[in-house]
């Protein structure tokens, strides 16, 4: 609980995706060890809805949205630049005109919106890396 408070929680602006692997590097960053135990289980029992077809395009853009701030929020200029880089020019493509899937769409709103989202980021990125 006090690592918990000592950190905010998550980050409320991930939504999604993302959450659990911030909370773990800024946990991290405060000096707490991070453990993965592949024994556990969790059970989740919401989430079925999400993989509906209708739900492709809310899927995509939380994805891009979470994927984005998190290595703008954690990621140096060379991971933010190559990430952005196989997002934009192989990956969403691919899916697009290989797979068939439209995520290029919900890319490109995901990318304005962290535009637009830039100075939260930044404010989270320097609480998140000053910690170090």
């Amino acid at each position: 609980k006090v690592l918990w408070e000592r950190m905010g929680g998550f980050d409320k602006e991930l939504f999604f995706t993302y959450e659990d692997l911030d909370l773990c590097l800024r946990a991290k960053r405060l000096g707490f060890k991070v453990i993965y135990n592949p024994d556990a289980i969790m059970w989740h029992n919401h989430g079925s809805t999400i993989n509906l077809p209708q739900f492709k395009f809310f899927r995509y853009y939380h994805g891009y949205k979470g994927k984005i701030r998190f290595i703008l929020k954690h990621g140096n200029l060379l991971q933010i630049l190559t990430s952005l880089f196989l997002q934009f020019a192989i990956f969403a493509p691919y899916r697009r005109l290989v797979i068939g899937e439209e995520c290029i769409t919900a890319l490109f709103r995901a990318f304005f919106w962290n535009i637009k989202a830039l100075p939260s980021t930044l404010s989270a990125r320097k609480s998140a890396v000053g910690s170090l």
